[in-house]
């Protein structure tokens, strides 16, 4: 979905499902989500000033038959980014907040069942906690 509300609001979104199996050992498709959702407002609120959202769910991530660990949590990301642009001909600023709230993200890891604990890392990989970017762009 691509939504322009007003001329300074606009709102994007997407969901995705997908249901994967392996025939040959009739098993669902391991680490991959069944289900993704995306919503991304963006707010021209002043001239030259924009906020921007992020939010990503990713939910339904089943392990590889045989691993004993529960699947791996759904999780949610939220991201805000405040942008300047035009601060003179050449310059934009932006600052950012990545994983906003500082959830506990991880995707995961593979499972060796002959690995002595089963797992290569067996609390998953876990993404980045919240962070603050700046942005400088320069054009010439």
């Amino acid at each position: 979905m691509d939504w322009q509300l007003s001329e300074q609001f606009r709102l994007r979104s997407n969901f995705a499902y997908q249901r994967s199996e392996n025939k040959t050992v009739d098993h669902v498709v391991h680490d991959a989500p069944e289900m993704q959702f995306f919503l991304n407002p963006h707010w021209n609120f002043a001239s030259q000033w924009s906020l921007d959202g992020q939010y990503f769910w990713i939910g339904d991530r089943h392990r590889q038959d045989g691993d004993p660990r529960d699947d791996i949590d759904d999780y949610d990301l939220v991201n805000l980014t405040l942008r300047r642009k035009n601060i003179d001909e050449h310059l934009d600023v932006a600052f950012a907040v990545r994983n906003l709230f500082d959830e506990d993200i991880r995707e995961p890891s593979p499972y060796d069942s002959s690995a002595p604990s089963g797992a290569s890392i067996p609390n998953d990989y876990p993404l980045m906690s919240r962070a603050l970017w700046v942005e400088v762009r320069v054009r010439f």
